[in-house]
């Protein structure tokens, strides 16, 4: 469920909703096969896109009140930091950026 972030009208989400609706689509076209679901990566993308808007995305663990423009509560301190997971590990490996949020491997797209 991804929500309006701070200040963004109805218009504005309902806009940027369509958008990123339409990059969830193509990413799926893009990516057929695969060892991720057509529904994740439309998730994924999609929640992506809604975020770089500006928008409120819910986050696994949760984290009340965070939201993309920067009004948000800090995070709860933590004892150690995590151990960086074999997915991780295999997408900085191969040039990726890992999402650890959406726990996902985001590719740069090529210039």
């Amino acid at each position: 469920m991804v929500l309006p972030g701070a200040g963004k009208s109805l218009e504005q989400f309902q806009t940027d909703d369509g958008t990123c609706r339409q990059m969830g689509g193509q990413e799926i076209e893009k990516t057929k096969g695969g060892e991720v679901s057509a529904q994740r990566r439309y998730d994924m993308t999609y929640m992506q896109c809604m975020y770089a808007k500006g928008h409120q995305v819910p986050v696994p663990g949760g984290r009340p009140g965070y939201d993309a423009s920067g009004g948000q509560s800090p995070p709860p301190a933590q004892a150690a930091p995590p151990a960086v997971s074999s997915a991780q590990a295999d997408c900085e490996r191969s040039g990726g950026v890992w999402r650890a949020a959406l726990n996902f491997c985001e590719f740069p797209k090529p210039r």
